[in-house]
């Protein structure tokens, strides 16, 4: 009797498991898919409380290394930094000196430079600070092996230490002015101190420092140096140092009337404010003529005649248009394409001169070389009848004579 309670307990009990089989199978089913919906549910929107952790590394990731150096593709600085420019804009048409095209391109090239001041502005704060820690370091190890010398004789030295090798050009060394340092309203005296190859103060500057700069930085003759310094002396803007004789500072260069005149591509006049310094709009404007490409003495000449008749007629009691600016002007348009390119084809290329002329260096980093042609009053005479030829206006015949006697207060 026991046995079969026993048996029908279990028939019973087996009977109730069989009975409840399908619920708790639903149930598992249930369970199974509500995992799944939960799962899918946390793949879908999991990043809903930052849906922006898991950008692309390669576009978004701003560590240390990439805020010095930058994406190559992005911000490395190329022979041609307009090359990329919007074709439809800026290709030459049958007006290519329309001013409206002008203004409207000059704006474009001066929100380009506003724009990658700004990505290139820290990185370019770490690398003076790095020179800075470089240059000290440097100028205390080689203090006691220097103090004896006499440092006034080198046209070169400076705080830094570094000093140009006369005959051996070094154009990797670079600093801008700081301090009291001081420069001019020439951006190729500006290069040359910027460079050493002149004081990097721009301070005390002696004729035969001031020739051998000029030869081993740029090319240029002794002819054409020779001149400049007459003119220097003429407009008594050099003084005598108890050292080292005869010298001047860059920045009597800019003192107007003399060798500084209203009308810069470049500058201000002086009666607008700071005739000194670069100012990115007239550069900006100048480079407009060329339309991302090479500097040419065609658009170089027809950008210099424009930049003289409206300063005449916003200055009519200016110096922009007399015998004697015009002289300095077209020197210093040929001096540019000859110094940055080549003086017998005509023509730059309108990188390196964009970088010339707005950073005040010789840019061997966008394939810039010192020119093998010796820069002489001969092949700028020849550079400046070509472009007044191409431009119809009157031709300044014997160029070096004509320079000299601007010089001199003779015009």
């Amino acid at each position: 009797m026991l046995f079969q309670e026993v048996a029908v307990v279990a028939l019973i009990s087996s009977a109730s498991l069989v009975a409840g089989w399908p619920g708790a199978a639903y149930d598992d089913i249930y369970a199974r898919e509500a995992d799944s919906y939960a799962d899918y549910h946390r793949d879908v929107y999991a990043r809903e409380a930052n849906p922006y952790a898991d950008y692309h590394e390669r576009l978004y990731a701003r560590d240390a290394e990439a805020e010095a150096e930058y994406e190559p593709e992005l911000y490395a600085r190329s022979a041609d930094p307009y090359a990329e420019y919007e074709p439809e804009l800026y290709t030459r048409d049958p007006e290519p000196y329309d001013d409206a095209e002008i203004d409207l391109y000059a704006r474009q090239v001066l929100a380009y430079e506003n724009y990658k001041a700004q990505h290139y502005r820290r990185a370019a704060a770490a690398k003076e600070a790095a020179h800075a820690k470089v240059a000290a370091s440097s100028h205390s190890s080689s203090k006691s092996k220097t103090s004896s010398k006499d440092t006034t004789s080198h046209s070169s030295s400076s705080s830094s230490g570094k000093e140009q090798i006369p005959g051996k050009p070094d154009f990797t060394l670079f600093d801008k002015p700081s301090g009291s340092d001081v420069r001019s309203a020439c951006p190729g005296l500006n290069a040359l101190s910027n460079h050493y190859f002149l004081r990097h103060s721009g301070k005390g500057i002696t004729k035969k420092a001031a020739v051998q700069a000029m030869a081993d930085g740029l090319n240029v003759g002794q002819d054409v140096a020779d001149l400049l310094w007459g003119g220097a002396q003429h407009w008594k803007l050099t003084h005598m140092d108890p050292k080292l004789g005869e010298v001047f500072d860059l920045d009597e260069v800019s003192r107007h009337g003399g060798i500084e005149h209203d009308g810069s591509l470049t500058r201000l006049d002086a009666s607008e404010g700071d005739n000194k310094s670069v100012n990115p709009g007239l550069v900006a404007k100048f480079m407009a003529y060329f339309k991302g490409g090479d500097v040419t003495s065609d658009a170089a000449a027809h950008a210099l005649d424009t930049r003289i008749k409206s300063n005449k007629k916003e200055h009519p009691k200016g110096d922009g248009d007399t015998p004697k600016t015009n002289i300095f002007s077209w020197g210093n348009l040929a001096m540019l394409i000859g110094t940055m390119g080549d003086v017998g084809k005509g023509s730059a290329p309108g990188g390196v001169v964009h970088t010339f002329l707005t950073e005040e260096r010789l840019p061997v980093d966008q394939g810039w070389k010192r020119t093998s042609t010796k820069i002489s009053l001969i092949n700028m005479n020849v550079l400046i009848g070509k472009m007044q030829t191409k431009l119809g206006v009157e031709k300044l015949e014997d160029y070096g004579e004509k320079l000299k006697h601007a010089l001199m207060g003779l015009l």
